[in-house]
């Protein structure tokens, strides 16, 4: 089963993520704080199949969490998530951004892309 870290600050967009990712079959390890999603992914990055991280987050915003995901893991897949998207993200780390609201079909669409169905 494909594990996929989940970061927003925003605890109810997190809890949402959470369960349409466990209903359709992934397990996630979630956090409201990008630090402490660092130090998990740093002990457990052949864990983590696929990350789904917000843009705007207290203590580092998503395109930096991304870059420092990927120290740890440069083939992780990172999906970023927005509640507005103003202007083009240019970063390598991020595979794909999706804008809030996100529908449960776009957001499973989007991680079976990269991480196949379960």
């Amino acid at each position: 089963m494909a594990t996929i870290l989940v970061v927003d600050d925003e605890k109810l967009v997190e809890q949402m993520i959470e369960e349409r990712c466990h209903r359709s079959g992934y397990k996630t390890a979630s956090f409201d704080d990008p630090r402490k999603a660092l130090a998990f992914m740093e002990r457990n990055k052949d864990v983590i199949d696929l990350a789904i991280i917000d843009k705007d987050m207290p203590h580092m915003k998503g395109p930096e969490l991304a870059e420092e995901l990927c120290r740890f893991r440069p083939d992780l897949p990172i999906i970023l998530i927005t509640g507005h998207i103003n202007k083009q993200i240019e970063n390598r780390s991020i595979n794909l951004v999706l804008e809030k609201p996100i529908s449960k079909n776009t957001l499973i669409a989007a991680v079976e892309r990269y991480i196949g169905k379960e």
